[in-house]
């Protein structure tokens, strides 16, 4: 069944309530607000809906973020284009590491960038490749190492849940779902989570519009794709005549929710009205009910479905 267009919906609800003509107490607005609200509460006690699942493949790619900085005491760049750099203090860098050498100045800029240690003498010593003329810094600045971070900012996603994230491999499929795991154990095993090895993560955990993975992701993942697979919010009515929801068949749902909102609102003044308004809800909670059996039949069936066409390709549904 379609959904009826906004306005109309609130003209429905304002008729049913025998308060078409108050423009004091349930006006348009305060119907809007509650149609709103009844959306979030479907949503928030929803971890999946059909018409909210969404995956996010492009927003979210592996990058890396800056650790300890170490001033350098000499570059220099021989004639095969290798730089020798001499840090003031131990670098911590290994082979492979991607590292930053920022703050040279003047001629000396050449030297500045993100490079791939080739070698490791020893605590003070590394190597870099850099085809450019010979030359030996005189004014020098820092060599930082870069990490893969253990935290994304999911604020541009705004999930209501998040049903699933993977580190992707490059293919169709992911490396592996990761493992929710709740705030308070999660600070308990893995905080802080800068003091792990640089791994595979396997275990996640939200705080606020941030996720945390349990060690910072292996330079092997660099540049690769985070999927979130996750429920979205639904859009916010507004009383235009084209805003309709986006939860399909959810009329009757928004309907009840709306007048037991109405029906509370006058007992503040009519305390008769307080059986009408649990009754309503009442009736909302049973519909709601029967709206996530059937949605969740949808899913069912459409995963199924799926999984026929694509028996081997390990696709994950969230």
């Amino acid at each position: 069944m379609a959904n009826t267009a906004c306005d109309a919906l609130i003209d429905t609800i304002r008729a049913r309530a025998a308060r078409s003509n108050d423009t004091v107490l349930i006006t348009e607005d305060f119907v809007l607000a509650a149609l709103n609200e009844a959306q979030i509460h479907i949503v928030r006690n929803m971890p999946r809906h059909i018409d909210l699942d969404k995956s996010d493949t492009t927003t979210y790619r592996i990058d890396r973020w800056a650790t300890t900085a170490h001033v350098i005491s000499t570059a220099v760049r021989a004639s095969t284009g290798v730089v020798t750099i001499t840090s003031a203090t131990a670098h911590g860098l290994e082979v492979g590491d991607i590292a930053t050498v920022a703050g040279t100045s003047g001629s000396d800029t050449t030297f500045n960038g993100n490079f791939e240690i080739l070698s490791v003498a020893d605590t003070t010593h590394v190597t870099y490749f850099s085809n450019l003329a010979d030359e030996s810094a005189s004014t020098v600045g820092t060599i930082t190492k870069l990490a893969a971070k253990p935290t994304y900012d999911i604020s541009t996603l705004a999930p209501a849940h998040i049903g699933g994230i993977w580190i992707l491999n490059g293919a169709s499929t992911g490396q592996g779902g990761l493992r929710y795991r709740p705030l308070p154990e999660f600070r308990e095993k893995y905080i802080p989570v800068s003091s792990q090895s640089e791994s595979e993560p396997t275990e996640y955990t939200r705080q606020g519009s941030n996720i945390i993975f349990n060690c910072p992701i292996a330079r092997a993942y660099q540049g690769l794709n985070l999927r979130i697979d996750y429920t979205a919010w639904a859009t916010a009515l507004t009383n235009a005549g084209s805003s309709t929801s986006e939860l399909s068949n959810s009329d009757k749902g928004l309907i009840r929710y709306a007048l037991a909102e109405i029906y509370d609102e006058i007992a503040l003044a009519q305390p008769k009205f307080e059986s009408k308004a649990l009754k309503t809800r009442v009736l909302f909670n049973d519909w709601l009910d029967e709206y996530m059996d059937y949605n969740d039949m949808l899913l069912e069936e459409l995963e199924n479905y799926l999984l026929d066409l694509f028996p081997s390709s390990g696709l994950y549904f969230c």
